[in-house]
């Protein structure tokens, strides 16, 4: 199956509390408690380890781009090393919270599609927790060729991205709720299931406006996976598909990690995947 191309596919991110159902492209990621949400995380997984360590001689004294810094959760392990740092993400709320976060360093909104840097510019480009996988299929060979555009002869590109063999059949999502933990309190109890209640109408109507969205292709597919009460839909890929994107791109595999920073299996069942690939 061909999973047809989308104008904007970050357009299908609609919440349902947008004013009159018009959301913007960064509706969801721009609201101010999944900003906080990520605002809270201030560490590195263990395959981000491995990438780094894989990668030290592209960011020691090298010119690195970080893509989707959101909060700005990679800042400290990659700034203070690199001879130019430079951190970009889509989304105007998540870029204020990094600048606050990180004051002095370079951080800008930028979009991945079209990266506002000259050929060649970095050493090393960074695109973590899964964020290439939120603009749509079509995307993915626009960003995979503007970040290459901007990579040095050499230079390394490492990112992660769901694992569609992570999947069982079928494919696609379905809408489950998720029943919330009671508490000894029953006040603490009335709390939550009043909460789960509501979670559950917002992820319901969202998964209703999705649902009929969903594609299920040859290697790739976008689907919901129920985050942020099915609030956005998400590109998994199949471990195959993407070598031959990234081949098809100008890139050389160099690795592929699962997310305990071992080498990964072709048919691994992690729900991420993380590639570093070189430049050619």
């Amino acid at each position: 199956m061909h999973i047809a191309p989308y104008d904007n596919a970050v357009l299908w991110t609609i919440l349902v509390n947008a004013p009159n159902g018009k959301a913007r492209p960064e509706q969801l990621w721009n609201q101010r408690d999944v900003v906080a949400t990520y605002t809270s995380r201030r560490y590195v997984t263990p395959a981000e380890v491995r990438v780094i360590a894989e990668c030290w001689s592209n960011i020691k004294d090298a010119r690195v781009l970080d893509v989707g810094i959101g909060t700005g959760r990679t800042i400290p392990y990659l700034a203070p090393f690199a001879r130019r740092y430079v951190g970009v993400d889509f989304v105007p709320n998540m870029v204020a919270a990094a600048q606050r976060l990180h004051p002095g360093r370079d951080l800008r909104q930028a979009d991945a599609r079209e990266l506002p840097f000259g050929d060649g510019e970095f050493d090393f480009v960074l695109f973590s927790f899964n964020g290439i996988d939120y603009a749509g299929p079509d995307a993915r060979p626009r960003m995979h060729a503007e970040i290459r555009r901007v990579l040095a002869p050499g230079g390394l590109f490492a990112y992660s991205t769901h694992n569609l063999d992570s999947r069982d059949t079928p494919k696609t999502t379905r809408f489950v709720p998720e029943i919330p933990k009671l508490s000894a309190s029953p006040i603490r109890s009335a709390v939550r299931v009043a909460r789960g209640v509501a979670s559950a109408v917002r992820g319901y109507r969202n998964y209703r406006r999705f649902e009929p969205l969903q594609q299920v292709g040859d290697g790739i597919s976008f689907i919901m996976d129920g985050a942020h009460d099915y609030g956005h839909m998400s590109c998994y890929v199949t471990q195959e598909y993407e070598r031959r994107a990234l081949a098809t791109a100008g890139y050389d595999v160099r690795a592929v990690l699962d997310p305990d920073g071992n080498l990964a299996a072709a048919r691994s069942r992690a729900r991420d995947l993380y590639f570093i690939a070189a430049r050619r």
